[in-house]
């Protein structure tokens, strides 16, 4: 049978499981709104697990105008797909409230795969969800 996805799902939105894994991990860091996690095409420093606040994640054209943009919320994992494909980031990351956040490194988060082999299908599951859900918007359809 196959899932439905929930377009209103957050993103990067993980199982427990996976975010305590994660959590242990984790550096505590603050982010103030205005700041940015990441921007597109930087190089993947780690993953950022949004523990408060939130995290509009969006692409910008040339002339920075936002194509395609979504909030993430507490238990969000980001910069997943980056740090899993070790490619730049493909997204912006911009705090537009105030966030408490657990950074864990490129270095750390593979470390934790190779402890918890079985969060990585998780984690593949989570990225092929929100890769589905990017395609299901009206901009991305048909």
């Amino acid at each position: 049978m196959k899932k439905k996805i929930d377009a209103d799902a957050p993103p990067f939105a993980v199982s427990k499981e996976v975010l305590t894994a994660l959590r242990e991990a984790a550096h505590p860091m603050h982010a103030d709104a205005g700041s940015y996690l990441f921007q597109e095409g930087d190089l993947p420093a780690g993953v950022y697990v949004l523990e408060t606040g939130t995290v509009e994640l969006y692409l910008a054209d040339h002339q920075d105008t936002r194509q395609f943009g979504r909030t993430a919320g507490p238990g969000s994992v980001l910069g997943l797909p980056a740090c899993v494909s070790e490619k730049p980031y493909g997204l912006t990351a911009e705090v537009t409230s105030a966030a408490s956040i657990g950074f864990v490194s490129q270095k750390e988060l593979q470390a934790c795969l190779r402890k918890n082999p079985m969060i990585c299908f998780q984690i593949l599951q989570v990225i092929a969800e929100e890769l589905q859900r990017i395609r299901a918007t009206p901009a991305h359809a048909g």
